[in-house]
């Protein structure tokens, strides 16, 4: 059975969650992900470099330039993806713990749970 959420003003049912810590710290967290990914650019980078250099002889300098883009590029995603995830969570607990997440959709009252 699931339990109905009610205005504490109004009594009225029609309730939003409006997650508005959840929405900031998933953009704050992927913002800071992909720097912190782009940071380590060097380590990814560099690793690519050295086995497009290794493949070199295939695929001549543009291997090593193609190893090293692509190092670059899965690390800045990575932390991208690593730190919307982290954002997001700390961003529910916010929600929950701290602020108002619930709007009543008749009178427009602010609550939390």
């Amino acid at each position: 059975m699931e339990i109905v959420m009610q205005c504490p003003k109004c009594k009225s049912d029609r309730i939003e969650k409006r997650n508005i810590a959840k929405r900031v710290g998933t953009a704050i967290g992927l913002a800071a992900g992909a720097m912190g990914g782009g940071a380590t650019i060097g380590t990814g980078a560099t690793v690519g470099a050295q086995i497009g250099a290794r493949l070199g002889f295939v695929a001549g300098p543009a291997g090593a330039l193609a190893g090293g883009a692509a190092g670059a590029l899965i690390g800045a995603l990575a932390g991208a993806v690593i730190g919307a995830e982290v954002g997001k969570k700390v961003g529910e607990e916010i929600d929950e713990h701290i602020l108002d997440n619930y709007r009543c959709l008749d009178c427009g009252h602010t609550f939390s749970a």
